[in-house]
């Protein structure tokens, strides 16, 4: 847009009176010589004349909301709804929650964490995570909204479900703060040295063993990086050592097992 180039009336104090269109276009002369300017704004010896907001995080809104998962769509889309600040819990001792839920309406956000996922894709986040999100416009112009987690998408523990096969994954499930296992139960795969099974590795994981996992591209990943058992001599032991240091529960096998796979003599 080109400025009005109608020359402004010079007026004088005291005699002169500023009509609404004269103030209307001096306002608007204003404004379109802001949106020219590099700066945010338009500044003289008095101080600031006229201020430009600069362009805020992604060029969207910067209002941010908290969003509670209710549950996982598909692709790192979750049905999420609005939480607020619980006044009466701010100063709470009690271990009360700090935030309630604003209304029942939920919307779908995008965690970006999962912007890239493969075609076997397991949700990152489960019900009761919280995602910090922001509204994002895409390139058809539709307003979606879009997060990070806050609580959850990281690190997270899990307990198995299942005793380590002849495989390189376990069923788990997810173990919230309250150590309460949540959601439904899914594969973790693991990191074995010369791709051993399992039930060929160091330790051996029975079930209801804690592991700590991540979620890289929609696939869940043990953190640990388990090696291969291997004796690379038979082991003598006396059968009363053998007795003490074995332990059924810890390793989940029995003696001839044991011995089978440790490469132990027992005379």
């Amino acid at each position: 847009m080109s400025l009005n180039q109608k020359p402004f009336k010079r007026l004088v104090a005291n005699r002169d009176r500023v009509g609404a269109s004269d103030y209307n276009r001096a306002m608007e002369t204003i404004e379109k010589l802001s949106r020219s300017l590099a700066m945010n704004g338009m500044i003289d010896s008095s101080g600031i004349l006229t201020h430009k907001s600069p362009p805020s995080m992604l060029g969207q809104s910067k209002t941010f909301a908290v969003q509670h998962v209710a549950t996982a769509g598909g692709d790192g889309v979750y049905d999420c709804y609005e939480m607020l600040l619980d006044a009466t819990e701010w100063n709470d001792t009690a271990g009360d929650d700090r935030v309630d839920s604003k209304d029942a309406v939920e919307v779908e956000v995008l965690n970006l964490y999962e912007l890239h996922c493969n075609a076997t894709y397991v949700a990152a986040l489960v019900a009761g995570d919280l995602l910090k999100a922001w509204r994002w416009t895409d390139d058809e112009g539709t307003s979606r909204w879009v997060g990070i987690p806050i609580m959850g998408g990281f690190v997270r523990q899990a307990k198995t479900k299942a005793a380590v096969g002849a495989t390189t994954t376990i069923s788990c499930k997810l173990v919230n703060q309250d150590d309460a296992e949540v959601g439904a139960a899914f594969t973790v795969n693991f990191r074995t040295t010369d791709s051993a099974d399992m039930d060929a590795v160091w330790p051996i994981l029975a079930s209801g063993t804690y592991i700590f996992i991540e979620n890289i591209a929609g696939k869940w990943w043990c953190v640990q990086t388990f090696g291969k058992l291997e004796v690379t001599a038979p082991l003598t032991l006396t059968a009363g050592v053998l007795a003490l240091d074995y332990d059924t529960d810890q390793f989940q096998l029995d003696e001839t097992s044991l011995q089978t796979k440790l490469n132990i003599c027992v005379p």
